[in-house]
Parts: C-alpha cells; structure tokens; sequence
C-alpha cells in the first residue's frame, strides 16, 4: 500500500499526517500537531521573525523524520496565510525546509479543508464549514466560500492586548469580525475545525489529555461557548494555561478565537457547532489518494 503523509504548516500550528490505503478505508499511522507559532508578529512588520522560523523548522524535521521512519511514498508539504503574507516568504520557505512547501491559495485552502472536515463526519454537502486558523478563517457553503483576514493569533494581536482581555477589547474585536462577513447563507448545520473548535470541545469535556474520539463529532451548544468564553477572558494567562483541556501554548490565543466562533455562530444563526478533528491536512490526503 502507498504510504502518504501530509506537513500542514499553518500560521499557529505545524500539523503532521502519515496514512495509508485507499481514500475510503485508511489508515493512520501517525497524527500529530505542534505549535509554533510562525506568524506571531507577522502583523507588525510583514515579515516572519527569524525566531519563528527556528522554531518550526526544527519541527518541520522532526515530523520529516518520522515520515521516512514509517516509510512515508509521497509527503506533501503545505503553507497557509503566514507564507501567503509574509514579505519574505521566498527565503523563509527555503529556510523551513529542502523540501517544496505548496502555498496554498485563499481558494484552494477553504476547498481542501473543506474537504478534510466533511470527511468521516457523515454530513453531505450541505453544511457550512468554518476553519478558524492563526492569522485567516476559511469559510465554506455550497456554492459559496468566503476567507476572512481574521484568525485567533491575528485576533489576539490586533484587539486583545490586556491580560486578561478587558470588556472594550472584546467588543473591538467582535465589531471586527462583523465587519469582515458576507451576508449569511442557509445553514442547518455548522462544522468547526481547526485548533480553537477542538480546544474549546476538549474543555467542554473537560478533558486532561487530548483524545481526538471524544472531540471529533462533539456538538458544542452556543449557550456552552458562552459559558467558555467567560472563563477564559475572566482570569489572566497564567491561570487559563492550567485549565482543564487547554493546551498551555494555546492558552494566550484561545480567547481570541473563541470570540470569532461565537460571532460565526450569530452570523449564521446557528444555536451550536459540530466540532471536526480533521481538517485541511486531511483534505490534501483525500484529495491526494483519490487523484
């Protein structure tokens, strides 16, 4: 069987996928994710810091490592809004790795993660799919798809500078997002990925390690997030970082994005979210094993 094997790296994150066998049946023989962090201050200067890019170069190499050890035939590797944006991003894809990096288009990202989050969901095509990344959200309908400039890094950056985020902030920030939205489509069904819709689930679980079976297909009601959202603005970074289900790197941003998921909610009426643990690392698998 080919083995294939996808490297996400994303604005926040540097996602890891190794798999085999066909589209319809695979299976997984490695999954990971770990945060980097390489847009933070991308906003400021344009440009991605040096430091950032150490930082997920070395894991860059450590899931490159674990692709030749598992035998990986094919791995792709791809980059989201930071190397979209970044004034330097020709240099910094040649420091990031040996190895091709894809940067993918506003377009093709929304369709991939599309893709990905549908899957194994058992949802048709009528679902409204939102990934809420570090510094974009892909937003997805039938027929339709609009990428909002906005994401829990950018979030965070732009509007929540206080520790923790004051009332004016969080309203600054909302007022931002509404902004930046079409009008809504006709939805019965809103599926969240990305790293803030499967945190936000695992506290809603309140869970001490990630289990991805609990967070996958996890309906989280609008009521419950509001409920979150007032935990995590009303106690500082230091004490969110030790919360149940919170990932302490994910800690400073969580608030942002939680507020983006929330204004998502309103915007398309919808009183809760199904939560996807796949995502677009999945979706250039498919897309990949079905070609």
């Amino acid at each position: 069987m080919i083995v294939r094997a996808v490297i996400d790296v994303g604005s926040h994150s540097v996602l890891l996928l190794v798999a085999e066998g066909p589209a319809s049946r695979p299976r997984v023989l490695a999954e990971d994710y770990r945060i980097t962090a390489l847009g933070s201050g991308l906003g400021q200067t344009g440009m991605i810091e040096p430091e950032a890019a150490t930082r997920t170069k070395k894991v860059i190499e450590s899931h490159l490592a674990t692709c030749r050890e598992l035998g990986a035939d094919q791995v792709t590797l791809v980059g989201t809004s930071a190397l979209r944006e970044a004034k330097n991003q020709n240099e910094i894809t040649e420091e990031l790795s040996s190895s091709p990096i894809w940067i993918l288009s506003q377009q093709e990202e929304a369709e991939l993660t599309r893709l990905g989050a549908l899957s194994e969901l058992g949802f048709g095509p009528d679902a409204l799919v939102c990934d809420l990344g570090g510094r974009s959200t892909e937003i997805t309908w039938p027929g339709g798809k609009h990428s909002l400039p906005v994401g829990c890094q950018r979030g965070r950056e732009e509007h929540l500078a206080s520790d923790p985020p004051s009332d004016e902030e969080i309203a600054r920030l909302r007022a931002g997002v509404q902004e930046l939205l079409p009008p809504a489509p006709l939805t019965d069904t809103l599926v969240a990925s990305g790293g803030t819709a499967t945190t936000l689930a695992s506290m809603d679980l309140e869970l001490s390690e990630y289990n991805r079976e609990a967070v996958h297909g996890r309906c989280v009601s609008r009521d419950r997030l509001v409920v979150l959202i007032r935990r995590l603005v009303s106690v500082s970074l230091a004490e969110r970082e030790k919360l149940p289900g919170i990932e302490p790197k994910r800690a400073e941003v969580l608030p942002a994005g939680a507020v983006i998921l929330d204004e998502l909610c309103g915007w398309c009426r919808r009183d809760e979210f199904l939560v996807s643990a796949r995502g677009l690392t999945w979706g250039v698998w498919l897309a990949q094993s079905q070609s």
